[in-house]
């Protein structure tokens, strides 16, 4: 098993970790609850994001990640 999966998400989330991979992102698994894509943090099982060092994103969930690191991408 990889170790960006955890025995115990669910289908959605291992969904939207090969989403992240299959576009190219360098995802990194933290914690069973957190994935970090760069600087971003995505909390998997609620949906919050932060920007290191400590910036709160204003929207929560899978597209509103998608959006920001589309929109960051050199």
């Amino acid at each position: 098993m990889s170790k960006l999966f955890h025995e115990l998400d669910t289908p959605e989330q291992r969904r939207q970790i090969t989403e992240l991979e299959r576009r190219g992102f360098p995802v990194r698994r933290m914690t069973r609850y957190h994935v970090k894509i760069g600087k971003v943090n995505y909390y998997i099982t609620k949906g919050t994001i932060t920007i290191d060092p400590t910036i709160r994103h204003g929207e929560k969930g899978f597209e509103s990640l998608l959006e920001l690191l589309d929109s960051t991408r050199t």
